[in-house]
């Protein structure tokens, strides 16, 4: 039997068990990724990322920010990259383009996906506000208060970081937790979890809101579950619609760098608030709540016909 006529060794096994393949590649690559950051931590700056309770909250020493940031690109390879390289090794035949990263991207449909990204924005800075008005103290008042605290608390770490100041501190930011997540979270969730719902689901759509919602999941944020998940959606749509994850890489890392950047603008002194919270303030929730409706009728409208159907077919039938 030739090298083309072989079956990729994964392609062997259901949709369901090669999801559970995929949870263990990650659950094995984080387990590597902390005792490979244990070890930098140890080996470069002297730190005892284990013993030392609250060690990466304090901000203001220059080493635990490089280690901070060290340990989102560590991540990001060690939990999305690496598993997602092995998985395709396994499932891709010859020739194949199983994550859908070898068609090089266009300079027009990359502006149309820029031009998308701008009206997404204040939409989902609307669902960030919708989102804020839930009260988890249904579950229990302590529960409710819980939740609030930790959200607060990272959120304000997260801000902390991004207000680091210098321009070599903006660049390694957008790196680490921009450019590094857009890419590893897009071939782990739409190049292999959304193809793998549509192969087990047999639907497009169910197989979109699933991997929008295990990717909103997977961030642990509460209160920013709606607007992730929505995020979630229209990437998993631009995957289907452009076959290629170029494109869901470009929203994705959009969407972080304009977080890292406002973050770093009023870390330097900025007031950029109105653009950072455009379609949630006071005076603009209408803007919000008008795109988003907007968009969700467009997708009601037009998602039939923007649907690579060559590349769903292609799906269900690998």
């Amino acid at each position: 039997m030739s090298q083309e006529q072989k079956i990729p060794f994964l392609r062997n096994f259901s949709p369901a068990m090669n999801l559970m393949t995929v949870f263990s590649l990650v659950f094995l690559g984080t387990i590597v990724g902390t005792v490979v950051l244990w070890s930098m931590a140890k080996i470069f700056w002297n730190l005892n990322t284990f013993e030392e309770e609250n060690l990466l909250s304090d901000l203001s020493n220059p080493s635990i920010v490089a280690l901070v940031q060290t340990s989102f690109i560590i991540s990001n390879i060690c939990i999305f990259i690496t598993p997602s390289t092995i998985f395709r090794r396994f499932m891709e035949y010859p020739r194949q383009d199983y994550l859908l990263i070898r068609k090089k991207p266009g300079l027009k449909t990359a502006g149309i996906i820029f031009l998308l990204f701008l009206v997404c924005f204040p939409a989902s800075n609307f669902l960030y506000y919708v989102n804020n008005l839930l009260d988890f103290t249904f579950l229990s008042p302590d529960a409710g208060r819980q939740i609030r605290e930790l959200e607060n608390s990272s959120n304000e770490f997260s801000i902390r970081l991004m207000m680091q100041p210098g321009v070599p501190a903006l660049i390694i930011n957008l790196t680490a937790t921009a450019l590094f997540a857009a890419i590893g979270e897009e071939l782990l969730f739409r190049g292999i979890f959304q193809r793998l719902f549509i192969k087990l689901f047999r639907n497009v759509h169910v197989a979109v809101i699933i991997c929008a919602a295990l990717f909103s999941f997977l961030h642990f944020s509460y209160y920013g579950f709606i607007p992730r998940f929505f995020m979630g959606l229209v990437l998993g749509y631009i995957y289907l619609a452009t076959a290629n994850i170029w494109y869901c890489m470009f929203f994705h890392f959009l969407n972080n760098a304009f977080a890292v950047t406002f973050g770093w603008l009023m870390g330097q002194g900025y007031d950029v608030r109105f653009f950072d919270m455009l379609g949630a303030g006071e005076g603009d929730k209408w803007v919000g709540f008008g795109l988003l409706v907007i968009i969700v009728a467009f997708g009601i409208i037009a998602l039939k016909k923007i649907i690579n159907r060559e590349l769903v077919n292609e799906i269900r039938e690998y």
